[in-house]
């Protein structure tokens, strides 16, 4: 008898439990209308996270310099809305350090970098690496368009060059 009265209980609690979300829903899908119509625009937007985000453990250093960089500088990255993907391939040719698969695809980012040209690199090279296939993929600015979009690398790659064409990039996209 004891059950019962259990598993009344947990059905009450479950059955209030519901009904309470639905109200709340209710009123949210209300205040949303209202909102809506009673100013003429939308005045809320939704953020959506990308469905799928991977990102290499060894390039995550570099994505992350590159996204605390630009939005620092107050740019706004618009990553791909339904799959964020930065990794290493292993069977590009030498000469392809990095392909920008997602360029030109808004809600895809999809970077992917030649592993076996990348252990040969600097860290300066790495981080150029790095933010010319990133800057092709979210901002499709295409080779040629600043200095960090030449091809190919150049030669003595310094920290200063590198810090100095980010800048460019970052008064580019503004």
């Amino acid at each position: 008898m004891q059950n019962n009265t259990i598993a009344n209980t947990i059905q009450m609690k479950f059955r209030a439990t519901k009904y309470s979300l639905m109200i709340i829903g209710y009123l949210g899908i209300a205040l949303m209308f209202v909102l809506l119509i009673g100013r003429g625009r939308v005045i809320y937007q939704e953020y959506k996270e990308p469905d799928v985000i991977a990102i290499n453990s060894l390039l995550g250093p570099y994505v992350l310099e590159y996204k605390v960089l630009l939005e620092g500088k107050g740019v706004d990255i618009p990553w791909g809305s339904d799959l964020v993907r930065i990794k290493f391939g292993m069977t590009m040719p030498s000469r392809v350090l990095g392909i920008a698969w997602g360029m030109n695809i808004d809600n895809v980012t999809f970077v992917e970098i030649n592993f076996n040209s990348w252990r040969f690199l600097t860290h300066q090279q790495k981080r150029l690496v790095m933010f010319h296939e990133l800057t092709h993929d979210v901002f499709n600015v295409k080779h040629f368009d600043i200095v960090l979009m030449n091809t190919p690398m150049p030669e003595n790659i310094t920290k200063q060059k590198v810090d100095l064409w980010i800048e460019e990039l970052i008064e580019y996209v503004k």
